[in-house]
Order: structure tokens, then C-alpha cells, then sequence
């Protein structure tokens, strides 16, 4: 619904399967239970939230403290996405910095942005080190060879800068106060969010342990 930001005009058609990114870790790790790879370890968060209107609802001006200890001002509910991610994604960095060559993902529909950039696509957007590791064009080329194209983003510094809060009331916002279909580089920012927000930014190519 957008919670307290809700959506107007016919917006909410459809928005019962902005729950994709969770049904693909559930058919990941069924695909997984059958296959029974050998040589690698995974681990998987599903997150979901009903963001509806009521008295228990978060409100737009609220700020909210994650796992990471970051400070975050609400300027939009409709941006519950990547929120709702932010701490499974702390979490797993804080595991990750011990494990072997590890690499996170997040698998999400947070934004109509980027249908309005790169259509019915799913799009890769890489951090520094699995820039570094060409991940993207490799899973862009495997993608082509199962029928199941995908586009690449990248991400910019402004992309990062954008999440700065005014003032000293908290470290970072969620988002301005526009749709994601209105913001410039919409599709590109919750990932820049969740880097930041998480402290994934702390393990890029230059520290001693980088993180895809």
C-alpha cells in the first residue's frame, strides 16, 4: 500500500507480486535441495512486510536505528523495500567477513524504475569488488545462454551521496519524498542505500576484506 505514503490512483494494481525477490530464494534453495551441488555453502533471508496503514504503522520523519548502528530517517514509507532488507544484509556481511571467497546478493522488485530504464529485464548492479570480478557480464552471459537475459547498471558516487541526511538527526534518509518512477537514477539508489546502510562499504576493493 505505501503505508502512510499511499499509493494513489491505481497504484497498488498488481502490487501483489511485489514479493518476487523472496519466491526466488525460496525456489533457489528448492532448486538447491534437488541438485545438491557440491564445494559451496549458502545462506538465505526471506523478507516481507505488509506495509499497511494503521496505528502501528512507521510514519514519514520517524528515525529508525539498524542492525549496523546506522541511523535512518524515514522520507518515504513507500521505500519499505530496502529497508525490510537492511539488517538480513548486515547480517550476512557480519558472517561473511569469515567465509572463503563469500558473495551477497540481494534479489528484490524495489523499484518501477527500472522497467522505465530496461524494460521487462532483470538488472544486475555489482559493488566495487564484484565489479572488480566482472561478476555482471558473467552473469549476463550465462543468462543469454539459458534464455533469461538480463541488463547491467552501475553504480556512481552520487548514487552514494544521495542518502546523506540533513542535519544531525540521523546518518543516512531511506529515499527522498518522490515515487521511484520520478527520481532520477531511481533503480541504481537502494542498492547505493543498502551498501552504505549495511557497512557493506566498508569491505570494497581497497580493505583487507573486500566483499562481492
Amino acid at each position: 500500500m505505501g503505508g502512510a505514503d499511499l499509493k494513489l490512483h491505481g497504484a497498488m494494481y498488481g502490487m501483489s507480486g511485489d514479493k518476487y525477490g523472496s519466491a526466488i530464494v525460496a525456489g533457489f534453495f528448492k532448486a538447491l535441495e534437488v541438485l545438491r551441488p557440491k564445494g559451496i555453502k549458502v545462506l538465505g533471508y526471506m523478507s516481507m512486510v505488509r506495509n499497511a496503514l494503521g496505528a502501528d504503522a512507521y510514519t514519514t520523519d520517524e528515525v529508525i536505528k539498524s542492525r549496523s548502528g546506522k541511523r535512518i530517517q524515514i522520507c518515504n514509507t513507500d521505500a519499505e523495500g530496502r529497508l525490510i532488507m537492511l539488517d538480513p544484509l548486515t547480517k550476512m556481511r557480519e558472517l561473511a567477513v569469515n567465509e572463503k571467497n563469500p558473495h551477497l546478493f540481494t534479489l528484490a522488485t524495489l523499484t518501477g524504475h527500472v522497467i522505465l530504464s530496461n524494460g521487462y529485464y532483470a538488472t544486475v548492479i555489482d559493488n566495487g569488488p564484484a565489479h572488480a570480478s566482472k561478476f555482471a557480464e558473467r552473469m549476463q552471459e550465462i543468462g543469454y545462454e539459458y534464455g533469461q537475459p538480463t541488463e547491467i547498471s552501475r553504480l556512481q558516487p552520487e548514487d552514494y551521496t544521495f542518502y546523506d541526511c540533513e542535519g544531525d538527526i540521523a546518518e543516512l534518509r531511506n529515499s527522498n519524498t518522490k515515487p521511484s518512477v520520478q527520481t532520477i537514477r531511481g533503480h541504481q539508489l537502494p542498492a547505493a542505500f543498502l551498501i552504505r546502510a549495511s557497512r557493506l562499504d566498508e569491505h570494497g576493493t581497497d580493505s583487507s576484506t573486500p566483499i562481492k
